[in-house]
């Protein structure tokens, strides 16, 4: 596998809340938490462009739709579309 470095500046809480979540899932580094998330982003969109939801069930059973204002079906369309 070819590897290349990256570098990006954080803010002290967004470096923080990197290095907490590291810990709360057990990622061995901050590169496989970023790895993980990149993963889990390309999932999120290959559901969405299939026009799936993305849900969670709640405790007790109840189905709730996750809400990713980040990810939007227009931005997923519209990404798809210029390629």
């Amino acid at each position: 596998m070819n590897t290349q470095k990256v570098q990006f500046n954080l803010s002290q809480t967004a470096l923080d809340s990197l290095d907490h979540l590291k810990e709360e899932i057990g990622a061995s580094s901050r590169a496989e938490l970023v790895r993980s998330a990149i993963n889990l982003a390309q999932w999120i969109v290959n559901e969405m462009k299939e026009g799936n939801t993305i849900c969670i069930e709640i405790k007790g059973g109840e189905i709730q739709k996750v809400v990713l204002p980040f990810i939007t079906l227009s931005r997923v369309k519209n990404s798809t579309e210029k390629q």
